[in-house]
């Protein structure tokens, strides 16, 4: 039977998802990766990825004390700040401005450039902290005082020390007595603290006399100075103890100052869906936010609730109790976590395996390690007899125990795998794309990651395509601006910049449930993601006869396979 274009387009998602042949994301014909700047600066000291920062939208590349604290623009490679301009640059803030500092140590001037490399705040400040805010604080003559993005002075320089702003407040110092300033330079706590902390929730902790309380956005002493430490309020709770910090008594209040814990247990943890465990003459119960104390102690060890259930440990074994304090896990585990989508970690004599919320074994306990289910596979990666391989939910082997070593959660990158001291790098299929033949690979980031191959680096896709050529001394990831990734890369001892057009790099398609066959749902999510990008022509649509049912199997895909051999590369993006 003849298929329309909805029916080709899911069989063609498909084809592409089960035999990971890529589509080239754009007809387009100019250059995947263009050379923006050819190689100009010299860098003596070592340069990492992380002297590469987006800061505004705007790509920053930084070369450190040894070439003069230089910053440059990671597109152009123009100069930011000029090495050598200045003597001290610590580097950027998250608002897009500089400390620069002249003379040497400990007499130095300091001052603050914008993004632009502009001079906002001359170098005539004995100390400053960095922008918090849109304000600075800056020392001058033995005083503190504070300066907005445009260089004004806003507040005088007339206080002891400081902090910085936040949540539009900041502590300082006067007369040897803290208290908080706003924006226009008012009080709003009064000096008369030895410590004062920054509000959270509209309330900070402050210090008196070696005891700790709270103030409110108005000064107020809301919850008096009685307590040898506090935490911070969360979802309405704080922590509070009495006595040091080994043998003192901890409980709970509440932002009114009442007691909701008393302060009369050893230890007690952060409430997790409405419990908090408590540790009294070495045994943990559980307290709710009434404080009422619900699950008796009795307990040597807990991680407290998760998916409402907790794990607890007595007499060296570990089960599951819920929120009504009954043991529907038995205590057979050597050690257990929390639960967390529906499973649970568990050991028993020394092998690795979890459980689901009814106490069913689903992955056994037979492996010497287990990773937390990796993001970008959904698979749990295992070590077995010295090897790795990966499995997914159910305990179904997907990746083969072959690697020595497995790299995953890093910067959400994809996951790297290592076999005979040689990196490879799996896609989100779990497929091994990029074979286990590089020095070494670096984070993926927009499928693209630098790699190493005979003592020479380059870029590759997680399809195991070489993007930027194996040839440069050097590569590192600067940052994205748009549909461009660029990359500095060193030749010749100079560093020169690279830009790949992402929408031009083959179209990566994301997990499906797996099996022998792609079943419509899946293929909907596939076509969701096609939508609007991929234009056929009359021909294409009129390519395949299939056989017609509710999954496509691997046959008819090769069959489709067969007659589109050649026409792949022509399904041009019609959009982004």
């Amino acid at each position: 039977m003849k298929i329309n274009k909805k029916a080709l387009s899911l069989l063609l998602a498909a084809v592409l998802l089960f035999i990971c042949i890529p589509v080239m994301a754009d007809g387009g014909t100019g250059p995947i990766v263009k050379v923006v700047r050819e190689p100009f600066l010299e860098i003596t000291g070592m340069f990492f990825e992380d002297q590469c920062r987006t800061i505004n939208g705007r790509i920053v590349v930084e070369t450190g004390p040894a070439d003069g604290n230089g910053f440059f623009d990671g597109v152009t490679g123009e100069a930011i700040v000029v090495p050598g301009e200045y003597d001290y640059a610590p580097g950027f803030s998250e608002e897009g401005f500089c400390m620069v500092g002249k003379g040497e140590w400990p007499i130095i001037k300091w001052g603050f450039v914008d993004i632009d490399g502009q001079l906002v705040l001359p170098c005539e400040y004995d100390d400053a902290w960095y922008f918090s805010e849109g304000v600075a604080a800056v020392k001058k003559d033995g005083k503190w005082g504070f300066s907005d993005t445009g260089g004004q002075l806003m507040i005088p320089c007339e206080y002891d020390d400081t902090s910085v702003f936040f949540g539009g407040f900041c502590s300082v110092q006067s007369g040897g007595k803290w208290g908080a300033i706003d924006k226009d330079g008012q009080t709003a706590v009064p000096f008369e603290y030895d410590k004062i902390d920054v509000f959270y929730d509209g309330y900070a902790r402050v210090q008196k006399n070696t005891k700790w309380g709270f103030v409110n956005e108005t000064g107020e002493l809301v919850i008096p100075c009685l307590y040898d430490y506090v935490d911070i309020f969360s979802e309405g709770l704080a922590y509070v103890r009495q006595g040091d910090w080994a043998t003192g008594k901890r409980g709970v209040i509440n932002m009114g100052g009442q007691m909701i814990i008393p302060v009369e247990y050893d230890d007690v943890g952060y409430f997790r869906e409405g419990f908090a465990p408590v540790l009294k003459d070495g045994k943990w119960g559980f307290m709710n936010t009434d404080g009422q104390f619900v699950i008796p102690g009795e307990y040597h060890s807990t991680y407290g609730f998760g998916e409402g259930l907790a794990a607890v440990e007595k007499d060296g074994k570990w089960g599951f109790i819920n929120t009504g304090g009954q043991l529907v896990i038995p205590r057979d585990y050597d050690g257990a976590c929390a639960f967390e989508e529906g499973l649970a970690r568990v050991n028993k004599d020394g092998q690795y395996g979890y459980i689901n919320k009814a106490g069913k074994i689903v992955i056994p306990c037979e492996y010497d390690f287990i990773l937390d289910l990796d993001k970008n596979t959904e698979l749990f990666f295992v070590e077995k007899n010295g090897k790795w391989g990966g499995i997914d939910k159910n305990g179904k082997l997907i990746v083969p125990f072959d690697y020595n070593s497995v790299e995953t959660g890093y910067y959400n990158s994809k996951t790297r795998v290592i076999k005979n001291g040689k990196y490879g790098a799996l896609n989100d299929g779990g497929k091994l794309t990029v074979p286990c033949e590089y020095q070494m690979i670096s984070f993926f980031r927009n499928n693209l990651a630098p790699a190493y191959k005979n003592d020479k680096g380059g870029c590759i896709h997680i399809n195991g395509d070489v993007i930027i050529p194996i040839k440069y001394q050097a590569v590192a990831y600067a940052g994205t601006v748009g549909e461009l990734s660029y990359y500095w890369v060193q030749q010749d001892g100079k560093w020169g910049i690279i830009s790949v057009d992402l929408s031009r790099l083959p179209i990566q398609f994301g997990k499906v449930s797996g099996g022998e066959a792609l079943s419509i749902t899946d293929a909907r999510l596939v076509l969701q993601f096609l939508v609007g990008k991929i234009t056929l022509t009359p021909e294409q649509q009129d390519l395949a006869n299939v056989s017609g049912s509710e999954k496509v199997s691997i046959t008819d895909a090769r069959l489709i396979l067969q007659k589109l051999v050649g026409k792949l590369e022509t399904f041009p993006r019609t959009s982004m």
